[in-house]
């Protein structure tokens, strides 16, 4: 009995350890190599990204036209200042000119650095890499949902579309993490379900990371409510010459 009982049992040890046994990693990258699903997994990358794309060309626009606004407030308090200063030079106190002047040197500064980070000129680029990501990742849906009848056509499809993605990658500026961050949704990862549904616009992250995003956004607020505060600050600083030119009439 105890001889049967271990053969028995090295017949189990064989089966479990038979040559012809895939691993769960195999049959992992074996579902993935399918082109069908292959389109699957490039089409939510690509998304992905164009949406963070999408994200930066908001910004960028956005951000061009407050830093040109704040250098006309700027530009248009120092001229309606100085003007008044030539003809009472005690609106603005004994220091008023040297404030001015510096001021305007500032401004000067201010105007030649946002000429150069051109933000038109990438915010337009960034939209024209986002349009093309769409265009490409509707073609990766299309053949996720209905793949063609050879597999080899598919799959060489599939790698041309993907190399079309590397491509667009190579000859455009990469987003920021607060772009990423902002463009895609966040859902906490509870202990009770772990496994989340890949979703191309949202993510399932622990805490940690939800707090670390929230930081990089917040930061990207503060960074595009600078010229906004700068515009703020040029009204403020013409409001006494205004005034004084009111007081005239």
């Amino acid at each position: 009995m105890r001889r049967a009982g271990r053969i028995h049992s090295e017949h189990n040890d064989q089966r479990r350890r038979r040559p012809d046994a895939k691993p769960d990693c195999a049959c992992a990258l074996e579902q993935v190599a399918e082109p069908e699903s292959l389109a699957r997994v490039i089409a939510r990358r690509v998304e992905r990204t164009y949406l963070a794309r999408t994200w930066m060309a908001r910004r960028l626009q956005r951000r061009g036209l407050a830093w040109n606004s704040a250098l006309v407030a700027l530009s248009t308090s120092t001229v309606i200042s100085s003007i008044v200063l030539l003809g009472e030079d005690s609106v603005y106190g004994s220091r008023g000119a040297y404030i001015f002047a510096v001021l305007g040197v500032l401004t000067l500064v201010a105007s030649l650095l946002v000429a150069s980070a051109g933000y038109q000129d990438k915010a337009r680029h960034a939209f024209e890499t986002y349009r093309q990501l769409q265009r490409l990742a509707v073609l990766l849906e299309a053949i996720a949902s209905n793949p063609p009848r050879s597999r080899r056509k598919a799959d060489l499809r599939v790698r041309e579309l993907d190399d079309a993605y590397q491509t667009i990658l190579d000859h455009s500026d990469n987003h920021s993490q607060a772009d990423f961050a902002s463009a895609i949704r966040i859902r906490l990862k509870s202990r009770k379900n772990h496994v989340c549904r890949p979703v191309a616009g949202e993510d399932c992250v622990p805490l940690v990371v939800a707090v670390w995003r929230w930081m990089l956004r917040v930061g990207q607020i503060a960074m595009s409510a600078v010229p906004v505060f700068l515009a703020i600050v040029g009204i403020v600083l013409a409001s006494p010459a205004i005034l004084w030119m009111a007081r005239g009439f």
